[in-house]
């Protein structure tokens, strides 16, 4: 039994140690990034951030676009979660930073389900939603998990129009998704 415990101990030192030393020199700041892979923030990151992420918004969403006029925009943005954390997402540092127009599909302002933004481009691309809206560039933001198995299942002929899209629209935004 002295063995067995003996083998035990030596087996848990290793655990302990490394434990008593994040003890002492992790600095518990930053939030869940920081926990999750140790990246070196300082305490006051929030004010920094603040200062330098959290101004006006910039981009223009989707949503608020009336289609009967012509539009001339750098950029066209859809996504999943990222693309819509408010006025400090990564659409606003693009346009504050370098100076451009973005236009953000804020899919959450209509009914949309089974929402795949993969099969959403072939959608707009072969219906008539960039006619009045000219991009140069469209940025497909994905973060989940699940991409490879979505772009498999994306039926690349289907088409939607703007009076289509219209119909789907959220008239009240405090119902939003």
């Amino acid at each position: 039994m002295k063995r067995y415990m003996f083998s035990v101990f030596l087996f848990t030192i290793p655990f302990l140690v490394f434990i008593i030393i994040t003890e002492i020199f992790y600095t518990k700041s930053g939030g869940d990034l920081n926990r999750l892979g140790k990246v070196s923030i300082k305490a006051n990151y929030r004010d920094i951030f603040n200062k330098e992420i959290l101004t006006d918004k910039k981009f223009t969403n989707f949503s608020d676009l009336d289609f009967s006029k012509n539009y001339q925009f750098d950029a066209f943005i859809i996504g999943d979660s990222l693309s819509k954390e408010s006025d400090y997402c990564y659409q606003n540092y693009i346009c504050n930073y370098n100076n451009i127009s973005i236009v953000n599909f804020d899919y959450d302002s209509y009914i949309m389900f089974d929402y795949n933004h993969i099969e959403f481009i072939y959608k707009a691309i072969n219906g008539n939603l960039f006619k009045n809206l000219n991009v140069k560039y469209i940025i497909l933001q994905s973060s989940v998990r699940y991409f490879i198995i979505q772009s498999f299942n994306v039926y690349t002929n289907s088409i939607i129009l703007i009076k289509n899209l219209n119909k789907l629209k959220i008239k009240n935004k405090k119902y939003k998704k």
